[in-house]
């Protein structure tokens, strides 16, 4: 019998998210936790390092990029003395 989930639906087996979740979740002035929608895993990386933007990259080819700009762009007002505006504008650029 396969398992359900909480509407009392059988499970796909594949790893799914609420469209609103918060991707990032800022440590600090310059690292983040990173929650990737496409495998539930979750990163903690440097801002502006090379592999933060490799899993940014990564992760936007099954995920509107669009969002995760938003997201760091809200960072950056949030926290204006962060790395987050840079970020942000490189990823814009």
């Amino acid at each position: 019998m396969a398992k359900k989930n909480s509407s009392g639906k059988p499970n796909s087996g594949a790893y799914s998210e609420p469209a609103d979740t918060t991707r990032f979740v800022p440590l600090g002035a310059d690292h983040c936790y990173l929650r990737d929608p496409n495998n539930g895993k979750t990163y903690h990386l440097k801002i502006n390092s090379e592999l933060f933007f490799e899993k940014i990259e990564s992760i936007t080819t099954n995920f509107p990029k669009d969002k995760l700009l938003k997201e760091i762009k809200d960072l950056a007002k949030t926290y204006p003395n962060d790395s987050w505006g840079k970020a942000y504008a490189k990823l814009n650029s």
